[in-house]
């Protein structure tokens, strides 16, 4: 799993994956629910909490249709609401893509879920990722803004070209 350098993970996180992979071993990626906390003057100001429906997905056409759900949030393309099978990785040598300046979660995160035999949602908001003004790559000026949200939209709809899916 990842935990960005301002974020929090609740107590209970790690427990929780634990015990879905004990429940669930033949899982190779995990997505769990999270709080948005907007951060002013060193304080959460706002928060948001973003549950997920439970899910098991164990075909390729379910998981793109669940990693479709999980965008609307958005909760899918992020990393640290995520907990991923080290040999998925390993075996279908996903790396980051150090070309991209953003959208570098998205993109590993579809490599994942191309490779992953099933994927489960877990209802359990077990991450804090903070958003500060002006603090992190998500709130600055991206002259490639529409580029990079081509990116996705072209990577969902291949995958779903992939899986056999038209809708």
């Amino acid at each position: 799993t990842f935990l960005d350098s301002d974020d929090t993970f609740e107590p209970g996180l790690l427990a929780a994956y634990a015990d879905a992979i004990e429940k669930d071993p033949a899982a190779d990626i995990f997505k769990c629910g999270f709080f948005e906390e907007y951060i002013e003057d060193g304080r959460v100001s706002y928060q948001r909490a973003c549950r997920l429906e439970p899910a098991g997905c164990d075909s390729p056409a379910a998981i793109c249709r669940a990693a479709v759900r999980l965008e609307q949030f958005p909760a899918f393309g992020f990393l640290w609401n995520g907990c991923y099978r080290a040999a998925l990785l390993r075996e279908a040598g996903i790396r980051f893509d150090e070309t991209l300046r953003v959208n570098e979660d998205f993109a590993f995160n579809l490599a994942a879920a191309r490779a992953a035999k099933r994927l489960c949602v877990l209802p359990y908001a077990g991450y804090h990722y903070a958003k500060r003004a002006n603090a992190s790559l998500s709130t600055t000026r991206n002259d490639d803004y529409y580029g990079t949200h081509m990116l996705k939209i072209r990577g969902f709809l291949a995958f779903a070209q992939e899986t056999g899916l038209s809708d």
